[in-house]
């Protein structure tokens, strides 16, 4: 399969939310949040989104702590023990570069007020975009944390794929052709779920491979799922 990014709807809307912030006046909040189920491609937009503005693209981890975050990796700085050092050099670093700040995985960072300040104290100092990527109840979680919610100048919610999205990732993607019809029933198995098309897609695409054809049609596929199956466990 292909390495790209499809250009889908969900994509094309995270487009439009980051050239806001990069055009917004000063003074105004720099922050948009991306929320959606599992499997809605908010990660790989964000790597779209990383490649396409040379963007500092972190994942936030449980175990994360103002003292450890791999922001400081990420723009090349040398670790440091003291929070304030730390800080004034990723802060720094944002506004000489003016490179926009993308953190994946939001929802761990809200369970913790030191790293939810830690990341507003670099928007308002900093004055660089940020864009975090959460799931869908992201917003409810921030909604009692006014001084960070106040910040977030626009909301990118992520739905499922629609079958105009699902053709579009097939084109992207696949090296074989995939007909109209197999399409429509990977889109119906997957509920409209990027992750769970693309590794369906994987598996159509060898399959063509391995039968020499240039084009998987529903004929071709057979009564197969085009989706991974649930295991069935037996008794003991």
């Amino acid at each position: 399969m292909r390495a790209l990014i499809a250009p889908v709807n969900n994509v094309r809307m995270l487009q439009r939310s980051a050239d806001a912030l990069s055009t917004r006046a000063p003074g105004t909040p720099g922050m948009s949040a991306v929320v959606g189920r599992a499997g809605t491609g908010k990660t790989k937009a964000g790597l779209w989104l990383t490649n396409r503005t040379n963007a500092v693209c972190v994942r936030a981890y449980r175990l994360w702590s103002p003292t450890w975050m791999t922001i400081m990796q990420e723009l090349g700085l040398a670790p440091m023990k003291r929070v304030a050092t730390m800080m004034d050099r990723i802060i720094e670093e944002l506004m000489i570069s003016r490179r926009p700040l993308i953190i994946d995985e939001f929802d761990y960072v809200v369970e913790n007020s030191r790293l939810l300040d830690t990341i507003r104290d670099i928007h308002d100092m900093a004055t660089v975009p940020i864009i975090v990527l959460g799931e869908e109840k992201l917003p409810e979680k921030l909604r009692h944390r006014e001084r960070f919610y106040g910040r977030v100048a626009n909301w990118v919610r992520f739905g499922p794929a629609s079958i105009r999205d699902a053709r579009t990732l097939s084109d992207a993607v696949c090296e074989v052709g995939v007909e109209d019809d197999l399409i429509s029933k990977l889109h119906a198995e997957t509920a409209g779920s990027m992750r769970m098309m693309t590794t369906g897609l994987a598996a159509i695409e060898r399959h063509g491979i391995q039968q020499g054809l240039k084009a998987v049609s529903l004929s071709d596929w057979g009564d197969r799922s085009s989706t991974p199956r649930q295991p069935k466990w037996r008794k003991m």
